[in-house]
């Protein structure tokens, strides 16, 4: 009695399992797809059938198709879109379409996908003889090389003809998943795309070179290594974008191995080294940099891991471990570097912070599209690129704000006893004389390369007990302690020697960069030193003595 109930358990197990495998793997009923009135574009991913195994056959030709004809099929379990395991040897897929309706009918059968080199259709015409077809030849619609439209191929289908299509193709859209749509289109809608397609490339493209551009431009005007970094992952992320969605590694250069066929990878190794590369300029921006170099070895580690995964299988399969793991050390690492941003009140620290929130969450979908967000696998994986343009215009603007206000400074405005243990040591009050007398009797104001650790080693004491002393003696930072006598000096020079050009004006009152000395000197006086100077000898003719008694005095 025990074996009999043993036996029936270990049957409903089997039943089980096997309803189970039916439901992830529905047999094929062969049911055809009609499309007399499917209008100019038809997704047909849901109807495609696949073979799950036995991948021995690889071209088209009359016993191979005799012999797929025997063999079982299976329906696409997604839906819209086609999501079939991948072998070594590519795939077949088998499509039955029917026209219905009494007119002889021409469409494209397209991927959504670029990452297709090489496929192969074949189908019986109405007198049962094999037709084959490579892709279709569609150089009229690449601009000239650069953009590649949709792989396709071009099907006629007569009037009140059901026809049944296999298809063998190799993609590299994924390691072990063919995952993109299907698409039946008219010729003009496949053309109407195709413009479309091109248009929206071309436009991010050049939106996202005006952040690029933008962020030369400051570091030109600042010196600063953090928009150089930027503008760095801004090209790798446009780089990346047009490479995977434009034209292919494989197809541009001819680097055909693993790498070159799986370049999503090596896009994310390099889009992680150029974020944990930003970052690490940021903190050493913010005087943070020594204690970063941990988050940045790291987060280096992980960049360098993805390389791994289309080389060994078992990387392979725990992909998505490390994409979170990377994806983790760098949002740890942002978090670390942007800390006191995150308590800041400042309206441009907050448009920064959330551009980045927003980008950052783009690029882990885009990170972790093959994992299936249907029906929004579409925003996965064009939100970051599409998002991009903006991101880099905000992030550049926002920072070039920051660093003028040199917001990273008197964030400590809570700890006073660490404040007070910094200059409790010193003469305080000794300390601010020696400091007027360098600025106002020696005016280490027109050093060119002049830096707060140059007027700490004048005065004898410590970078933070300068930058105290500036604080809460002078009521200011350093830089904009130091531009407040150079635009005085600038202002003296255009009075004196009104045929001195402002260029020379700029280079003896202390400033190496032209940007900067027009910037600070509109922020302090209003106007640019052309407008001023004008103003100020129209003045002067009027009254002598007004335009005289302009003379600035720092707070004592």
């Amino acid at each position: 009695m025990k074996c009999r109930l043993s036996f029936l358990f270990s049957g409903w197990k089997g039943l089980l399992a096997f309803a189970f495998l039916l439901s992830v793997y529905p047999l094929s009923s062969e049911t055809p797809i009609s499309i007399g009135g499917s209008g100019p574009s038809l997704n047909i991913s849901t109807n495609i059938e696949y073979r799950h195994r036995d991948q021995e056959i690889r071209l088209c030709s009359e016993e191979a198709l005799q012999d797929l004809k025997s063999r079982e099929w299976h329906l696409n379990p997604m839906e819209n879109v086609l999501r079939v395991r991948k072998t070594a040897k590519g795939a077949w897929l088998r499509s039955t379409l029917s026209n219905d309706s009494g007119l002889d009918l021409t469409k494209r059968l397209v991927f959504l996908s670029v990452n297709v080199p090489n496929a192969e259709l074949c189908s019986y015409d109405s007198k049962g003889v094999l037709e084959k077809m490579e892709l279709s030849d569609h150089s009229s619609l690449s601009l000239r090389g650069l953009i590649s439209p949709y792989p396709n191929f071009i099907i006629r289908i007569p009037a009140h003809t059901t026809k049944t299509y296999y298809i063998h193709l190799d993609a590299y859209e994924e390691i072990t998943y063919i995952n993109f749509p299907l698409y039946l289109m008219d010729e003009s809608f496949f053309g109407g795309v195709s413009v479309l397609r091109n248009s929206l490339i071309i436009g991010c493209i050049l939106s996202s070179v005006l952040g690029v551009l933008l962020s030369f431009v400051y570091w030109y005007g600042f010196r600063q290594s953090a928009f150089l970094s930027f503008a760095g992952m801004v090209l790798v992320q446009l780089s990346g974008f047009y490479l995977l969605h434009s034209r292919t590694v494989h197809s541009l250069i001819g680097w055909e191995n693993k790498l070159g066929y799986y370049f999503y990878y090596l896009f994310l190794t390099t889009s992680y080294f150029f974020f944990y590369s930003h970052l690490y300029h940021l903190a050493g921006l913010f005087k943070i940099r020594i204690r970063s170099v941990w988050f940045f070895v790291l987060g280096c580690f992980f960049a360098l891991s993805f390389l791994l995964v289309p080389l060994f299988t078992p990387w392979a399969e725990e992909r998505f471990f490390l994409l979170l793991g990377g994806m983790s050390v760098l949002v740890l690492y942002f978090y670390y570097v942007h800390s006191f941003l995150f308590k800041s009140s400042d309206p441009y620290a907050r448009a920064y912070l959330a551009s980045w929130c927003i980008f950052l969450g783009a690029f882990f979908l885009k990170a972790t599209y093959h994992f299936d967000y249907n029906p929004f696998n579409w925003i996965a994986i064009f939100l970051a690129p599409a998002y991009l343009p903006v991101h880099a215009v905000i992030v550049t603007a926002c920072l070039r704000k920051m660093i003028q206000a040199r917001i990273w400074e008197g964030q400590g405005e809570n700890k006073s006893i660490v404040r007070k243990s910094k200059v409790a040591s010193i003469d305080v009050e000794g300390a601010v004389s020696k400091m007027k007398q360098l600025l106002e009797v020696d005016k280490v104001y027109l050093r060119h390369e002049l830096k707060e650790e140059h007027l700490a080693k004048d005065l004898g004491i410590g970078n933070h007990q300068v930058s105290e002393i500036i604080k809460t003696e002078f009521k200011n930072t350093f830089p904009g302690l130091i531009n407040l006598y150079r635009v005085e000096e600038a202002k003296k020079l255009l009075l004196e020697f009104p045929s001195m050009t402002t260029n020379e004006v700029r280079v003896r009152a202390g400033y190496s960069s032209k940007s900067a000395f027009h910037l600070e000197f509109k922020k302090i006086t209003g106007q640019n030193p052309n407008a001023y100077r004008k103003d100020l000898l129209l003045r002067k003719e009027t009254s002598p003595v007004n335009a005289q008694g302009e003379a600035f005095a720092p707070t004592e």
